[in-house]
């Protein structure tokens, strides 16, 4: 009997394990939310869409291109090809050179994620909040005292505060979990009727700020395979 290993967490971190572990072991992957995603995240909201995460990546490794190939080949990832500036108060705008590709997923972020699930067991509304040892094995218990069942695993891809709530305290690296620091980033989401209005000798689709609580602006709907209204994403500096 092949082992069994529970992943939680459904972003590309948990995803692209499960993927790995595939063949190898009977793999599960337990997300909290309602879709696979994670950090790859898109809200749809009264006729627009945004990519409140992460806004872009690059390839920049053979093992990722050979990764990613599927998913290439079948339109879910496409190159974005935007004018990136960098705004400084009292200073033009700077446009940015960039040497290598930027892709974005579609529809929306999320979409890399939603592809790289088709095939796994992935439960959705999953939302594990302890860890507990069972004989040989872990017990996944949920919201309500739901029972997940007992796995040979347990990989947890969550954030490190999410970790340390709901691993056992055997767990031997709690320490560094303690030590971790997340820094919040808020989102700005805003829709229009028209094109939105870029002031500036510069019409661009992305942008950095310096010396401003923002620190990135881009035009979301001017990524490939957007539905819906003209988007602008914000999000502060870190």
């Amino acid at each position: 009997m092949s082992a069994t290993i529970a992943v939680i967490g459904a972003g590309l971190a948990g995803l692209t394990l499960a993927h790995r572990l595939a063949g190898h072991a009977e793999v599960r992957v337990f997300e909290k939310g309602d879709r696979a995603g994670g950090r790859l995240s898109t809200i749809r909201s009264g006729g627009f869409q945004f990519d409140h995460g992460a806004q872009y990546f690059t390839i920049r490794s053979g093992a990722f291109r050979i990764f990613l190939e599927p998913a290439l080949a079948q339109g879910v990832i496409a190159p974005w090809d935007p004018v990136i500036v960098t705004l400084e108060a009292g200073k033009k705008e700077v446009t940015e050179s960039r040497d290598e590709a930027i892709y974005v997923a579609r529809p929306g972020m999320n979409g890399l994620c939603a592809h790289l699930a088709e095939g796994l067991a992935v439960a959705t509304g999953a939302d594990i909040v302890c860890v507990e040892k069972d004989g040989g094995g872990w017990r996944l218990v949920g919201a309500l005292g739901r029972d997940y069942g007992v796995f040979d695993w347990v990989v947890s891809t969550a954030p490190a505060p999410q970790g340390l709530a709901l691993l056992p305290d055997v767990f031997a690296h709690r320490r560094a979990l303690h030590r971790a620091r997340m820094r919040a980033c808020f989102a700005l989401m805003l829709g229009f009727d028209a094109a939105f209005p870029v002031t500036g000798p510069i019409t661009w689709q992305g942008a950095f700020a310096k010396g401003s609580p923002i620190g990135w602006m881009a035009v979301d709907s001017h990524k490939p395979g957007r539905e819906g209204g003209v988007s602008l994403l914000v999000q502060s500096a870190g």
